[in-house]
């Protein structure tokens, strides 16, 4: 497994694919804070400035960390399109295959591999979060009430639960990598990975608000919902801190997704045949 491992991230460090995903995600989240801050600058001169602030958020540095953790923005639809084409690289350049032949068992290439696309997909991340609140700080201010000592300790729960959202979506990138072996549906799913689920969760979010709260439908309703990724994040931008029901179901469902996603991809992987 060590083995592996070194071979697997000497392999990431020479791969031009991955940083060029570093640069255009770093890039992006640049470009997506210069636009936010001009905008900022401009609506004071709209004649309906009224109707605008009422629905603008003034962006700070908290808020911002908080948003480098969506996979729906751009930078975050970029790192995991990045590590789709990483994962079935291996696959594209007979890597895997030469890793059976020389006797390694498949659940540790799989391992490995997820192991080495986690720290990739966690580095890129925490670098568009300090990019983020750094500049972000500068630009807006890190929040009303300024930066305490005890921020710090906010900012690295927001950024493991930040990163433990990430590893349900990087693990089941993987996990549809080893499936289709295809660099195509790879990102095809990664894309869809990230709109779908959206858009269901939207759909069934709005039909759960026109229910009474006193109802067992809307109560199945809450029961889907809470399933969904795209609402532990709601959760996470709402609020400051989690209540402890949330925040011990979000760590222990993600738990789940992931595991899951890893025994697809090894079950699916062991099947395979290689030639």
């Amino acid at each position: 497994m060590i083995n592996l491992l070194k071979a697997d991230f000497y392999r990431l460090k020479k791969d031009k694919a991955a940083l060029i995903g570093l640069i255009i995600a770093l890039g992006l989240t640049i470009f997506a804070l210069m636009m936010t801050f001009l905008l900022d600058k401009l609506i004071v001169l709209f004649e309906d400035i009224d109707e605008i602030t009422a629905i603008w958020t003034v962006p700070t540095g908290k808020l911002l960390l908080k948003g480098s953790f969506q996979v729906g923005q751009n930078a975050g639809l970029v790192i995991l399109i990045i590590i789709g084409v990483l994962a079935t690289k291996d696959f594209t350049n007979n890597t895997v295959r030469q890793k059976v032949i020389y006797g390694y068992q498949r659940y540790k290439i799989f391992l490995s591999q997820l192991i080495t696309l986690l720290v990739y997909g966690f580095v890129v991340i925490f670098l568009c979060a300090l990019i983020n609140v750094g500049l972000g700080s500068i630009m807006f201010g890190y929040s009303s009430e300024g930066f305490k000592a005890f921020d710090i300790l906010y900012f690295i729960y927001s950024c493991g639960f930040g990163l433990m959202l990430y590893a349900v979506y990087i693990s089941f990138i993987l996990a549809m990598a080893f499936i289709t072996k295809s660099v195509g549906a790879t990102i095809g799913i990664s894309i869809g990975l990230v709109l779908v689920p959206t858009i269901l969760f939207m759909i069934i979010a709005g039909a759960q608000a026109a229910f009474d709260p006193n109802t067992t439908i809307y109560l199945i309703f809450k029961v889907i919902v809470s399933l969904f990724p795209d609402q532990h994040f709601n959760w996470f931008v709402s609020f400051n801190w989690l209540n402890l029901e949330e925040y011990l179901f979000s760590i222990i469902s993600s738990l789940i997704y992931i595991g899951v996603n890893i025994l697809t991809g090894i079950l699916f992987f062991r099947r395979l045949d290689i030639k």
